[in-house]
């Protein structure tokens, strides 16, 4: 009994370390230097990320893909989609459009009444 317990917590410990414990990206993010610039993001469970980028011109869907502390994808459609890649740290999202090398960088932070709540937590209602 106290092998499968020791296994157990082993197993656990491993899959926190490998990213099953951070943060989800879940809600809405507006632009640091653009208020009228927002992106709206849901995550799913086996990481694949999917939302809009709105902006005063309208809106474009973003797909993407959790890739440890951050994200890649395209925003836009079809011919138009565009590649980012994007870095996460706590709730800043920090998204390159395009190249690194050619790229526009745009720092987003999360809007406090769209933060997720974790479960047993009511401090998002208070």
């Amino acid at each position: 009994m106290l092998r499968s317990k020791s296994c157990r917590a082993l197993w656990l410990a491993l899959a926190l370390a490998a990213g099953c414990g951070r943060e989800r990206l879940d809600g809405r993010y507006v632009a640091a230097e653009e208020a009228a610039l927002t992106i709206t993001l849901e995550e799913s469970s086996d990481g694949r990320v999917t939302g809009s980028l709105q902006g005063p011109a309208g809106s474009v869907p973003l797909t993407g893909q959790r890739q440890g502390d951050g994200l890649a994808g395209t925003v836009g459609e079809h011919d138009d989609a565009t590649p980012f890649t994007a870095t996460v740290a706590d709730e800043q999202v920090t998204l390159t459009f395009g190249t690194a090398q050619a790229g526009q960088t745009v720092h987003f932070h999360r809007i406090a009444a769209d933060r997720p709540e974790a479960p047993g937590d009511t401090s998002a209602r208070d």
